[in-house]
């Protein structure tokens, strides 16, 4: 009968243990999964739609053309003229939502950073000389849209929209494509056709002044050798797509009434 009680007494013991509840067990860390990077953020320092500016509004890929990888795109602007610039970074580990972008290729100063990634958006470790230390998630577009010309054929970098899939009224970034050309001879394009799931495609200069060429048959959208070329307000490719340059219009003041004095 003794041996019985001590018998069932280790048992409960061992059960107490195993489940976290003894003197001597671990309570189990639960790891919570990060969200999708892939999308656009804002820098809430800078970004201000009413300027008429994308100053602060940025977009990350971490799709090789369509399929998830490690390496990971980003195109933005967070100057005052509006240019655009891109960089390339990769996570350093992914589970906990650590990354290093490579700002550094940019030779203005910035220096490379290095990311965390959770539900409130992007955390950096180092402002550099503008912006904030936080990049908020944008799900849906806070701003109007209107076409703009280009002023030098060279200078692709910016955003756009193509005709045949974004549509102003349906409140998403379906159809929007940013381009980034700092790379050069490389082009680097990201987009996405239903405002959720953002890939990207690298491209390069042609020859021929104002042109280049991309794969874009990965992700459905084109063929193997497309070749783009600027025209007036829009990226015309091979393939039949069609993409139109856009800026944010400023926003316009109310002009104050005129007092009539007798």
């Amino acid at each position: 009968m003794s041996r019985l009680v001590l018998a069932l007494g280790a048992l409960a013991a061992l059960s107490l243990s195993l489940s976290g509840c003894g003197s001597g067990g671990d309570t189990p860390i639960v790891v919570k999964p990060i969200p999708p990077i892939g999308g656009f953020y804002s820098d809430p320092a800078i970004f201000d739609a009413s300027s008429g500016t994308f100053k602060g509004l940025f977009v990350i890929s971490d799709r090789q053309e369509d399929e998830l990888t490690k390496k990971l795109h980003f195109i933005g602007s967070d100057q005052d003229t509006g240019a655009f610039w891109n960089v390339h970074g990769e996570w350093t580990d992914e589970k906990t939502g650590k990354f290093v972008a490579y700002f550094s290729h940019r030779q203005d100063g910035t220096p490379d950073k290095h990311g965390e990634l959770s539900d409130a958006g992007i955390a950096w470790d180092a402002t550099g000389s503008r912006g904030s230390a936080t990049w908020v998630p944008m799900k849906t577009p806070s701003f109007k849209l209107k076409s703009q010309t280009f002023k030098d054929p060279n200078k692709v970098g910016g955003f756009y929209v193509e005709k045949t899939i974004y549509s102003s009224k349906a409140n998403s970034f379906a159809g929007v494509r940013l381009v980034g050309a700092n790379y050069f001879p490389n082009i680097t394009f990201v987009g996405t056709d239903d405002g959720t799931s953002f890939w990207s495609v690298v491209g390069n200069w042609d020859n021929t002044h104002g042109q280049f060429r991309a794969d874009f048959s990965a992700i459905g959208r084109g063929g193997k050798n497309t070749t783009g070329k600027v025209d007036h307000d829009a990226i015309l490719w091979t393939d039949g797509q069609y993409w139109q340059k856009e800026c944010i219009p400023p926003a316009v003041m109310p002009v104050p009434p005129t007092v009539m004095t007798v």
